[in-house]
C-alpha cells in the first residue's frame, strides 16, 4: 500500500487534495444544515473560511515560490518556461 500511496500522490499533493476534500466535505454539511435548520452555523461558517483562505494561501506560495525559481534561473542564465522549469 505504501509503494502505491508513492506512485500517486507526493506528500504536498496529497496536503492539498486533503484540504480541498475536507473543503468539499464542510461545503455538503454546511448545505446539509442550511436545509434543514435554515441557517448555518458559526462554526460551520468559521471552518469554510479557514478553508478558503488555506487553499488561497497555499496557491499564493505556489506562485510566488514558481515566480522566485524563475528570477533564480535567469540570473543563473539559463531561461525558464512558463512552468518555473530551466529548459
Amino acid at each position: 500500500m505504501k509503494n502505491l500511496f508513492d506512485k500517486v500522490f507526493t506528500l504536498d499533493e496529497f496536503r492539498f487534495s486533503f484540504i480541498i476534500l475536507v473543503g468539499f466535505i464542510i461545503t455538503g454539511f454546511a448545505m446539509y444544515m442550511y436545509k434543514t435548520t435554515g441557517d448555518v452555523s458559526d462554526n460551520v461558517t468559521s471552518l469554510l473560511k479557514v478553508i478558503v483562505i488555506t487553499v488561497g494561501t497555499v496557491n499564493g506560495v505556489k506562485g510566488a515560490t514558481n515566480l522566485l525559481n524563475g528570477i533564480n534561473k535567469v540570473e543563473q542564465g539559463t531561461k525558464p518556461n512558463n512552468k518555473g522549469d530551466v529548459q
